[in-house]
C-alpha cells in the first residue's frame, strides 16, 4: 500500500496454501488472479511484488529478483 510517499507491506488476512515453482518463458504473457477482502483497510493505492528466480530449483541461500505490477487503486 502507497502511504505517505512510502510502500508498505500489506499481507491479506486470510491465506490460501500450497505453492509450487512454476517455469516461465520470456516474451510469454502469463496472468495472476487473487482476491482483496473488502475492508476499509484495503482502500489506497497498491501494487502486487512477484519473487523469482533464475533457477527451477533455488536453494535458501539464492538470492530472489522482484518485480512489481503497475500502481492500481482500490476505492470503496
Amino acid at each position: 500500500m502507497y502511504n505517505n510517499n512510502t510502500w508498505e507491506s500489506v499481507i491479506c488476512s486470510f491465506l490460501i496454501e500450497g505453492s509450487k515453482i512454476v517455469s516461465i518463458r520470456p516474451n510469454k504473457t502469463y496472468y495472476l488472479n487473487g482476491c482483496i477482502p473488502h475492508e476499509d483497510t484495503f482502500i489506497g493505492k497498491f501494487r502486487i511484488r512477484i519473487n523469482y528466480y533464475n533457477k527451477i530449483e533455488p536453494t535458501t541461500i539464492d538470492t530472489s529478483f522482484k518485480d512489481y505490477s503497475n500502481t492500481f487503486t482500490i476505492t470503496d
